[in-house]
């Protein structure tokens, strides 16, 4: 499973390298549909990009034209990346139980959340009418670990390592996911 995992980043980082290749173009220092262009070097910044620019690099990264679709696998990778609990983690002395989150969607409007893992186990139903897509998380030293919060609760929701790149990527996703179930 670790190898599939690896290859899935891989794959997602690649993709994203090729997307970013692809735009670049002779410039000291411009910045493009979410690329910092530098000199001939690109450097992907998700979280810079309008909602359609962010929506059409997802989409094209796994090759699907479903947005939503894409926002789920997206995040789902995320989760499974990014997952806590890790035993191998260096840090294991910080570390708590391990959690690992899936998402999916209902035909009714809602964002289900599956949680495993040695302490905590159940389903969540998130219904997304009337909730402010904007998410916010926290990265926690203490655990090593990043919590996406609740939008309804404020409690927190999805546990992943410590990495605010990953959290603010995962937010990201999460609320784009919210905003387009919101207009459809």
């Amino acid at each position: 499973m670790t190898i599939y995992r690896l290859a899935n980043f891989i794959v997602l980082v690649c993709m994203s390298l090729a997307a970013a290749a692809m735009a670049v173009e002779p410039a000291d220092e411009e910045v493009k549909a979410g690329f910092m262009l530098t000199a001939g070097e690109a450097q992907l910044r998700w979280s810079e990009d309008t909602s359609e620019d962010y929506l059409a690099q997802i989409q094209a990264l796994y090759q699907l034209g479903d947005p939503s679709l894409a926002l789920v696998r997206h995040i789902n990778n995320l989760l499974e990346f990014y997952a806590y609990g890790d035993e191998r983690v260096i840090a294991a002395s910080r570390l708590g139980a391990p959690s690992r989150h899936r998402i999916h969607l209902s035909d009714r409007g809602e964002i289900i959340t599956l949680t495993t893992g040695s302490q905590s186990a159940g389903q969540d139903r998130l219904r997304v009418f009337g909730v402010n897509p904007y998410l916010r998380y926290q990265c926690m030293e203490t655990t090593a670990s990043c919590w996406v919060i609740h939008p309804v609760t404020a409690e927190p929701w999805l546990q992943i390592v410590e990495n605010p790149e990953a959290g603010r990527e995962l937010t990201r996703a999460l609320a784009e996911l919210i905003k387009q179930m919101q207009d459809s």
